[in-house]
Formats: C-alpha cells, structure tokens, sequence
C-alpha cells in the first residue's frame, strides 16, 4: 500500500505489491507464497493448482508456449553474497532458465536487506521482444539487444499507449504476436488501473504528489531546471529516475544528459537532479526540475536556450570575449561566485591544465551511438586533438557543420563555458548568456600623446608580431630563440605609460594580460614557474603581456645583492624563448641592467606633461563625461579656464580622477559638467595634497605649541 499523503494517490493492495515504489516493498519471507502464475489464456482466469505446477515443471516446454506471465522474487542471499529467484517455497539459484516457457516473467529485485524492490519485465518471447524493440528504440537506456531483455516497469507504463497503437494498427504475422502484445497490455492495465483513473486529475490541476513523480519523466523527456552553481537556467534529457535515501533525506534523483565541450571533444555529460520528498500534492513548476513543457512560459524560454546553445556552440576553441556577471568556481563541491566586468579568454583546454584537479564532469563522445540525435559523422567532426589545433581552430573554433546540429541539440547546451578573467587573472567558469561581443576603438590609441613617429614605430613593431605562417619571419640562428618583441615605457608615474599598453591592444584588437611585478614574488623557484605558466598563456592566446612596476627585473645586477641578482636571471632566461609581445613600464630605475637592454627593441621615455598635452587630456576627459552624462550636455571651457587647469601640476592619472569627482559631483546635483565642478575636485585633492607633503602635519605640531 502506497502511504497516504495529503493529495496522494493510493493504489489497491493487489496493485501495490508488484508497483516499483522504493522503500514500499514487503519484505520478502521464504514462508511466504510469493510465487503467482497468472494464466490469461483462452477462458482459463484461474491459477492452476500444486499438482498442474508440479506436472509443469516435469515437462520441458519450448520457450514461450505458455501464454502466462509469471511473477517471481530476486533476493539477497547472504550465504552466497548474490541474488537468487525464489519460487514459493522453492529455491532457484540454478542458471538455466526454468521460466523462459512463459511470455515474460514479473520479477521483484529486493536490496541488499530484502526490504526495497524494484520491478522488472523479463521478455521471454522472441516476438513480444521484437515489437518492443520497435517501440523502444528510442529509449538510450533500454537495452533490447539481448536475447533476453529485462525492462523497468515504469518504462513500459509509459509507453502504454505507444504498444496499444502498435497492436492496434499493426498486422502481425500471427495471432501468437497480438495475443503475447494482449497479456503485457493487459497485465499493466490491471497493474496501473488506481493510476490510469486518478493521474489525469491530478495533472489537470497542474500539480504532483512525491510518490508518483516517477509519472512525470518519460524517457527522452526535456527537463527544466536552474544549475546548481551558476543558477542559470539549463535543460537536460531525462534518462531514468528512481527514490533514494540519502544524508538529507529522500529524494526523487533523475539521472539526465546534457551536452558539453571540454576543449578536446563535444558530448554528453551525465548530470543528477534532486527533488526532495513533500507532502500532499506540489504545483509541478514549482519543483526543482519539471518537465519542460509545463513552463508558464515554455515557447520564451525554449527560443532563448536554444539561442544560447548556438552561441555556447560557436565559442569552441580559443575566443577573446567581453564579459558582465557572475563567474564561479567550484571549491570542495560548493560554489564560490564573484563579479566580473572585462574581458576574457574562452579556454577550456588551458583551463583543464592549469586546473588538474577542478571538478567537472566527464564528457562521453565515443559511446558510439547518436548523441541527442547527432549524426556519428558530424560529432566526429567535432572531436578535436589538444595537441593538433591549428591557429584558425583554436581561435575560431572547430568547423563541426552546426547546421547539421538541431535545435534539440541546442537546447541542451551546457550554461557555462571554462576560461580565464584577464582583470581579476583567475580561472572560472563564465555563464554563457552573459558573454558578449567586444566592441573595439582606436580612440585610447589616437589620443596618446606621444610623439607621431614613436607611435607609428610602435604600431608597426606590434602588428608584425602577429605570426602568418605564409610570409618568413624574422628569427635567431638558433630555431625558437629571439621572437619575442620587448617594448619600455620609462618615465614618471601618470604621463601614460600604462595607457600606451592598453590602447596598443585595442587598436591591434588583441587581449592585454597586465600582471605586476610585485604578484609574481620574490622566491626565485616560483617566480620562474609563474612566469613561464604566464609566457605560455599570452603566447597561446596571442595576448601582450603588461609587466607593471618592472623596476626589480631592470635594474642593474650587483656584486652585494644576490637575491635580486637570481631574480633577474630568471627574467633573462625565460625572455629567451618568448614569442609574444611584452610591454615593461617603469618610473625608478636610474641604471638598466646590460643583458635586459640590449634585449629590448623599442624604448620609449615619457617625460613631465607639457602644458600642451595636459590641456589635451583634459579636454579628452571633459568630452568623455560629457558622453556618459546624464544630466546633459556641460558646458565648454573658455580659453582661459583651460590655461588656468593646464598650468597646474598635475599628471594624467589625477587630471582623469579630477574629472571623474567632477563629473559624479554634478550628476549627484543633477546639473551638467562645469568648470565649477571642476574647481571643487580641485580643492578637495589640494587639501588631501598639503597633508600628503607634511603641511598637514606642520599644522598639527603647531596646534600644540
């Protein structure tokens, strides 16, 4: 008997016995008549007494002779630590099959502790066999190859109607065909009868009790859901799914699939859905997974994973992308989320050999059937060896004919792709519906204010770098060794060297990889290791790395400081081999080690803003608030109140944070940008300023005297 739940549905107890409800099953007892022989022959409803079971059993009858299906129990014997069939009071742990006479055999597999069961179908007609292999061909998880097959119960409840079409429309060969397919279809009609009569009105009100949630999955049945971690939206095919106790509780587990990429090949991925046990009856869209098809807004959400699923598609390989929203990281099992805002790098491979040991689901390509429908042929397309990547397929993924994929492929699409923050420099997983297109400008580059020709020099220098395996390039006599290019930004902080490096990037539309030196460290062992795991990347994504604050790298070796001296050696072997391009800034050093400069091919000395080029940044910055403001357009600056801003001291970085105070000042009073505004950030950085310099502290001594 089914328990009784507020809402549940309850069953007879001839029905209860043999339905598959884990945790429900009687425990099994060899005093116990567990063995029933149903005969639904020709006008024969009866069972046939002890003396006919005991002549039958004599006889050797040809395989499915007997139109009966027999119900039998596999338990758990302790003495032989494996499962036997118990019939009545009899034992049957032989291995030829006493029951293949009849058309298939009702079978309840008991656990370990002969307490809960499951229910199979044994199919011993090889015609009943093979209608249902026609039937069921579609269910991945059915095996119908055998000889033999054995089938969950509840798969064949949910293709009832499926097999009632199938006897109803097809001519058979004989009548043995319609009368084996009349026993099964008969057999679960009487099993199911409570179910068939009271499921409809319970879905009709558009809800589900715990125990006959087993009602809701059909094989191959689209799932909804929200992913554990990243909490996007996600569909999965349901494959099978049964009651389990676990630590928590019990719950209704689904075993699902959905399809992933790993960098090296696209497939399936088995994923597990929890639904933990309520009482009473449960709105089914309130659930943690339901089938698609009861979404409120089912044709919405469909359209928009599917168009997400072309998009996760498109961004195998290497990709540079722009990105806004969470990102996570799987840590212990649990999900550890931060914001990013920025560019990154879509790498799955790079990410797997960075992050060994990161949790992620094995992806099965090479089960050697369809995956959710995939030709064979098209997914060996997708396959793709790490090591063979050409340039075009790493950066623009593999060619795999993605129109030969369906939308029902698309749909089921992984949320989340594996890659790299080039802001935050941390492995993550980045959802997939928050990544975007970039969206390039020369602007930084046009208005660097440095001289014409060094910026022609310097764009020239990068765009060679760009390796084109069809034209010869440009090397040492010794094979891989000088292909990097170096470039130094040296001068006093503020004048634009870090914003020479970013607007190089933009304008050459590649990733910048800015790291500090002062983030690679001091210990000489790891500073190698960190640094090659860093030459590597920016080679493989033909990124240019910005090496900030690089004066412990440049500064010339001495007889009296070994630790440096170590650290610079380390720099100067792995800037042998490099192949990418690498900006150094600095704003210290006086004296340049030897080895270091005669490695650099482009210097580039930046000296005090002139009053010229100081009236330009802020001219630069004033249009810029300007563009984002939203309390309108500000006014434009005189002549005069330029000249009187260009004289101050001030460098570019604090002209760009005068402006940005300026700017929230007035949109807080929700008025435009004006030279009032200006002057007031002014003020405000000058007291800070006189406080900075030891004014503050003259006046605080003196408050003592």
């Amino acid at each position: 008997m089914l328990d009784r739940g507020e809402g549940s549905v309850q069953s007879s107890e001839s029905e209860s016995e043999s339905m598959e409800v884990p945790g429900e099953g009687t425990p099994v007892s060899l005093g116990s008549n567990e063995v029933k022989i149903v005969a639904l022959g020709e006008g024969n409803d009866k069972a046939p007494d002890d003396k006919s079971l005991e002549s039958e059993k004599e006889k050797s009858n040809p395989r499915a002779s007997v139109l009966e299906y027999k119900s039998v129990s596999q338990i758990w014997d302790k003495d032989t630590y494996g499962r036997k069939l118990v019939d009545s009071l009899e034992d049957s742990s032989k291995k030829t099959d006493k029951y293949e006479e009849f058309i298939f055999v009702v079978r309840r597999q008991y656990d370990d502790h002969n307490m809960h069961f499951k229910i199979f179908i044994d199919v011993k007609s090889e015609l009943l066999r093979d209608v249902l292999r026609q039937v069921l061909q579609v269910i991945p998880t059915v095996s119908l190859h055998g000889d033999k097959p054995e089938i969950r119960i509840e798969v064949l409840f949910h293709f009832l109607s499926q097999i009632e079409s199938k006897r109803d429309i097809t001519k058979f060969d004989s009548d043995k065909e319609t009368q084996h397919l009349d026993l099964l279809i008969r057999f679960l009609q009487e099993h199911y009868a409570s179910i068939i009569k009271t499921l409809p009105e319970l879905l009709g009100r558009g809800e589900m009790t715990f125990d006959l949630l087993w009602t809701l999955f059909p094989p191959n049945t689209v799932v909804y859901t929200s992913c554990v971690y990243s909490e996007e939206p996600k569909c999965l095919i349901f494959d099978f799914g049964e009651e389990k106790l676990l630590k928590k509780g019990k719950f209704y587990v689904l075993q699902c699939r959905y399809l992933d990429f790993n960098g090296k090949l696209l497939g399936e991925v088995i994923s597990n859905l929890l639904i933990p046990e309520f009482r009473g009856a449960k709105p089914i869209t309130s659930l943690e997974a339901f089938p698609l098809k009861y979404h409120q807004e089912v044709a919405k959400v469909k359209s928009e994973l599917i168009e997400r699923g072309r998009r996760f598609a498109s961004l195998k390989g290497i990709h540079h992308t722009a990105y806004q929203g969470l990102a996570h990281q799987k840590r212990k099992g649990e999900p550890f989320k931060f914001s990013v805002k920025g560019r990154i790098m879509v790498d799955p491979i790079a990410f797997k050999e960075h992050n060994p040991n990161y949790e992620r689901p094995r992806v099965d390509g090479l089960s050697g059937r369809d995956i959710l429908g995939i030709r064979i042929d098209v997914l060996n397309e997708i396959l793709v060896e790490g090591l063979g990547l050409t340039d075009e397929i790493k950066h623009h993924g593999v060619k795999n004919k993605m129109g030969e994929m369906r939308d029902e492929e698309f749909l089921v699409c992984g949320p989340t792709v594996l890659g790299f923050s080039l802001d935050r420099r941390a492995w993550a997983e980045f959802a997939v519906s928050a990544i975007q297109d970039i969206t390039w400008t020369t602007l930084p580059f046009d208005t660097l204010v440095i001289p014409t020709k060094t910026k022609e020099m310097l764009q020239a220098l990068v765009h060679n770098q760009i390796p084109d395996p069809d034209k010869p390039a440009f090397d040492d006599f010794i094979e891989g060794k000088g292909k990097g290019l170096i470039v130094l930004l040296h001068g006093p902080p503020g004048v634009g060297k870090t914003l020479t490096a970013e607007a190089v990037s933009e304008y050459q539309k590649r990733p910048l990889y800015r790291v500090c030196a002062g983030d690679l460290g001091l210990d000489s062992e790891k500073l190698e290791d960190r640094l090659a795991m860093i030459l590597d990347l920016v080679a493989r994504w033909k990124a240019i790395l910005l090496l900030d604050e690089a004066d412990v790298f440049l500064e010339a070796r001495t007889q009296h400081h070994l630790q440096h001296n170590t650290l610079v050696s380390v720099f100067l072997r792995q800037l042998e081999y490099f192949q990418g391009v690498m900006i150094l800034t600095t704003n210290r050093v006086t004296v340049f080690d030897e080895a270091v400069q005669s490695r650099i091919h482009l210097g580039i000395k930046y000296d005090q803003l002139s009053k010229k080029a100081k009236a330009e940044i802020w001219s630069a910055f004033i249009q810029q608030a300007n563009k984002v403001s939203t309390t309108g357009q500000g006014a434009k600056l005189s002549s005069k109140q330029l000249d009187d801003l260009s004289r101050r001291e001030f460098n570019g970085r604090q002209i760009k944070n005068t402006v940005r105070m300026a700017h929230a000042f007035a949109t807080a009073k929700g008025i435009p940008l004006g030279y009032d505004h200006l002057m007031a950030a002014i003020e405000a950085n000058e007291d800070f300023d006189n406080d900075f310099r030891g004014a503050g502290q003259a006046a605080s001594a003196a408050s003592y005297l």
